[in-house]
């Protein structure tokens, strides 16, 4: 008799899941009992509560972490509402722009300058002057100028006009390495020896109408100047001068200057110098003078460069030869330069300690005093020591203050005093209408100040003082220095377009010597009243490149000016135009 089919499927199923039990038992009883003679200890279980499992049980199964992804999850939208509460206000904002960043203007620069202009009393200027770039290492450039009057001063019987002419060329080479500045210049000034004493001109000193009272000195000069950046040979500069007149003078001038270091603590200085002087005649027994000078010299300093102490100790040795005499002689002079500062000071204090003996020569005097006689003797200041205590400032970061105490121990201090009268001559500065040098041996104190105020937007002005107290080691008079001098600066930008400028210099009260009639026996001594000068030069800018100016000079000159009977013009004024440009070659 057969089964049906799905009774022997059942019979089967229960076969398997009979035999499957059967495994399983007798696994759990192999696995519990490991270790022969192991017997299982019985425990007593107190139930308390029977587990009956709630449905947040469900919550503690495992589950596999998952992360939404955000590429398929679209974001949700918040929608906000918001009220409109009605208040009482009278506030209403104004209407404000954003704020635009403005591009700085850029100024063009021109390489060349080209002005000129007119002036009473017969004045004329002319300037030209240039500096054109021939590579990125090297430019040269020119400069003419003219200044002058061709008109005689007011209240002057003698002719007095004056004349100022400049030509020069420059060279300038630079490089990472070195910097080279070369300069080739003449200048001539033209000016008279009118200032005759009033009384001079009565019949008993006769003045020689032919005579003119002109005097025109030339100079040429080179100059060279050489700068290494990465070298012991720092510094090297080379100058020659040479200087004449029309009364047949001549002057060659010689200077060679060089500087280094050594192992970055001490530095070395180096120069030679040779003076040359020839006058046709001097005014005494009208014979040919002549000087010939030479020094040659070095100066060794130890250098110690801190933060609050910077300190410079050395001695400087020169060695002078004088031909006209056939005398030589060595020289020694301390030389210290120390300054203290704390940081974060506004404060400098310096000190500096020195000597030197300086030249004396017909360019540098008659430079000084155009009313020099071309038959001066020259010999060297001697500055046996000489000592500056100061103080430097910045108490803001426009305003610069420097305030010093100094003193000098001089030999052949150089000062100008008038010529006697010399009688039956046809030169014309021998009517005591010129200057010699006479040379004092003095100790000299002074007060020295000076201050800089930088308002910004172009404006600056500057102002120095001083104050000079001399002492003669002989019984000599002081002639022709002055006690206080002053001298004001300054640079304005008055409106968008205009620009002013102006330099004002006093002097104070001096002596001076008059003769007072051909004996030379005859002179007094007499007061000199401070001497004030002025400039003003006022620009407008009627383009980038056109401009239009007016010059002016005011003196309370009346019979004297900075040198007695020598008047200058109480005023002038020069109006001029200006022209800017670029030049290239």
């Amino acid at each position: 008799m057969k089964r049906p089919l799905f009774q022997i499927k059942t019979t089967m199923n229960r076969l398997k899941y009979t035999l499957l039990t059967l495994q399983l038992l007798f696994s759990s009883i192999l696995l519990g009992q490991e270790k022969q003679n192991e017997t299982v200890g019985t425990q007593q279980v107190t139930v308390i509560k029977s587990y009956t499992p709630s449905l947040s049980d469900v919550f503690k199964i495992k589950a596999t972490p998952t992360m939404n992804d955000s590429l398929n999850n679209q974001k949700k939208l918040l929608t906000y509402k918001t009220l409109a509460i009605p208040i009482a206000s009278t506030f209403s904002p104004n209407k404000a722009t954003p704020l635009r960043l403005q591009k700085q203007k850029q100024v063009k620069t021109y390489n060349t300058l080209l002005a000129g202009g007119l002036g009473n009393n017969g004045q004329l200027y002319f300037d030209l002057s240039t500096m054109i770039k021939l590579s990125r290492q090297q430019s040269v450039g020119m400069m003419v100028f003219r200044e002058g009057y061709f008109l005689n001063v007011n209240n002057s019987q003698l002719s007095s006009s004056k004349w100022h002419d400049y030509l020069g060329f420059n060279h300038a080479n630079k490089s990472k390495y070195f910097r080279v500045d070369s300069q080739l210049s003449l200048k001539s000034t033209r000016d008279n020896f009118f200032g005759v004493i009033p009384e001079s001109l009565s019949t008993e000193t006769p003045y020689n109408y032919n005579t003119k009272p002109l005097i025109i000195r030339n100079s040429l000069k080179f100059l060279s100047d050489w700068e290494w950046y990465k070298s012991t040979l720092k510094e090297l500069s080379f100058q020659a001068n040479s200087t004449s007149d029309n009364y047949s003078s001549s002057e060659q001038h010689l200077i060679i200057n060089a500087s280094g270091r050594v192992a970055k603590t001490f530095s070395i200085d180096l120069y030679l110098e040779g003076l040359n002087t020839n006058f046709q005649k001097d005014f005494e027994f009208e014979l040919k003078q002549q000087s010939q000078m030479a020094k040659v010299g070095s100066t060794v300093q130890w250098e110690r460069l801190k933060k609050k102490l910077k300190l410079k100790v050395g001695v400087q040795l020169l060695y002078f030869h004088n031909e006209k005499n056939s005398s030589s002689a060595f020289y020694y002079f301390p030389k210290i330069n120390l300054s203290y500062s704390k940081p974060k000071s506004n404060f400098i204090s310096y000190l500096d300690i020195g000597g030197d003996l300086k030249f004396n020569t017909y360019e540098t005097l008659s430079t000084e005093n155009p009313y020099l006689a071309p038959s001066a003797t020259l010999t060297p200041t001697y500055s046996k020591y000489n000592a500056r205590l100061g103080i430097q400032t910045n108490a803001a970061s426009a305003v610069s203050l420097d305030l010093s105490l100094g003193y000098d121990n001089l030999d052949n201090y150089p000062q100008y005093q008038r010529l006697p009268y010399k009688l039956n001559s046809n030169f014309s500065y021998r009517f005591s209408n010129a200057y010699e040098v006479a040379y004092l041996a003095i100790n000299q104190f002074d007060l020295k100040a000076s201050t800089t105020i930088d308002f910004g937007n172009e404006n600056r002005f500057l102002f120095s003082a001083q104050y000079l107290n001399y002492q003669s080691k002989t019984s000599s008079s002081f002639l022709n220095l002055p006690a206080v001098t002053m001298n004001f600066k300054g640079q304005f930008k008055v409106a968008d377009r205009f620009y002013l400028n102006f330099k004002t210099s006093f002097l104070g009260d001096r002596k001076a010597i008059e003769w007072t009639s051909g004996n030379n026996e005859d002179q007094q001594i007499i007061q000199l009243p401070a001497f004030i000068s002025a400039k003003v030069n006022l620009s407008y800018h009627l383009s980038k490149q056109w401009d239009i100016f007016v010059k002016g000079k005011l003196t309370n000159s009346d019979q004297h000016a900075r040198w007695a009977y020598f008047p200058e013009n109480n005023f002038l004024i020069l109006g001029g135009i200006r022209y800017k440009l670029n030049l290239n070659l």
